[in-house]
């Protein structure tokens, strides 16, 4: 028993670091359903609408909050539309 534990530990500790809280979450991923990673962190996109008063961020490009975009609907990272004051969206968030 002991060397079937061993010759499977490295799969299980891979596993357990991937399941655990905060790791990977379904949401991590930009519009086009890519994940992105960097320093072994995931980076979240959101698409934003570059209207002069477009207020919030979205989880998908087709939300209907973003039917009235008077600009181009583009993908950021989530770091960059809070700092440029975004809110989440009421409908998609």
């Amino acid at each position: 028993m002991n060397s079937f534990i061993a010759k499977f530990l490295p799969l299980i500790f891979l596993v357990s670091v991937l399941l655990s809280p905060g790791f990977i979450d379904i949401n991590y991923r930009n519009e086009h359903g890519e994940l992105t990673f960097v320093n072994n962190k995931i980076e979240k996109y959101v698409v934003i609408c570059t209207g002069r008063y477009a207020e919030r961020y979205h989880s998908r490009v087709n939300c209907r909050g973003l039917n009235n975009c008077k600009g181009d609907i583009i993908s950021v990272r989530l770091d960059e539309a809070l700092r440029i004051g975004r809110t989440p969206c009421r409908i998609c968030y």
